[in-house]
């Protein structure tokens, strides 16, 4: 059984030092993780959508999940004391803005 301490470190939210210098194992369950955390961010605004209107599905604009990756990277390295969490926020937020323009 794992412990939630374990599982925490293995699988939580990373930081943005242990996500740019990810060995490739480390770097695909990074990856994992940040397209569950996504997709769940994605789920909760859209069930926000008040009932007959079409659900906004900002991941949508995406057209693969390099781009979210590479969105992630460049976040990184220019707040390289923040996390992978907070990198995620700032990503729906941007496809959030551009939604609506």
């Amino acid at each position: 059984m794992t412990s939630p301490v374990f599982a925490r470190t293995t699988f939580g939210q990373p930081d943005c030092g242990q996500w740019v210098n990810a060995t490739q194992v480390q770097r695909l369950q990074r990856q994992f993780w940040l397209l569950g955390w996504l997709t769940g961010a994605n789920a909760l605004l859209d069930a926000d959508t008040p009932k007959g209107q079409t659900k906004p599905d900002y991941l949508g604009q995406l057209n693969s999940a390099e781009q979210t990756f590479l969105f992630v990277d460049n976040y990184c390295r220019a707040n390289p004391l923040s996390d992978v969490g907070n990198a995620a926020d700032e990503l729906m937020v941007d496809l959030i803005r551009k939604k609506y323009k």
